[in-house]
């Protein structure tokens, strides 16, 4: 049964599996979908939350490929070094104060709540 191009067919690269090479596209598109909702753009400064998770680390470089600043959320060490590696402008640890990491990556005070 052919396919039609306009699906979208991609080759698999021969270092993924099936499996790894299927959940790369539904991420992918979550990635993109959530970037398209929230109308990024290079002007703009986007926090991604989880993004060293397969969602989290494409919406980074899919972000950053648009020229957002991205600040991301990830431990220090190897997860800082990860998404940063991926495009992170800035990264902040979320299982500290996030509302002021956020305000001194971004230079803004955190928001009164």
């Amino acid at each position: 049964m052919p396919i039609p191009a306009s699906i979208g067919i991609a080759h698999r690269p021969p270092e993924l599996g099936v499996r790894e090479a299927g959940a790369l596209g539904l991420a992918g598109a979550a990635a993109l979908a959530s970037l398209e909702a929230a109308d990024v753009r290079s002007a703009d400064t986007v926090l991604i939350s989880g993004a060293t998770g397969g969602v989290g680390s494409l919406a980074v470089q899919l972000a950053a490929a648009r020229g957002a600043r991205v600040i991301a959320t990830a431990r220090g060490g190897e997860e800082d070094e990860f998404v940063r590696g991926l495009g992170a402008d800035g990264v902040v640890d979320y299982t500290a104060d996030l509302a002021g990491q956020v305000g001194d990556v971004d230079g803004r005070p955190p928001p009164r709540g």
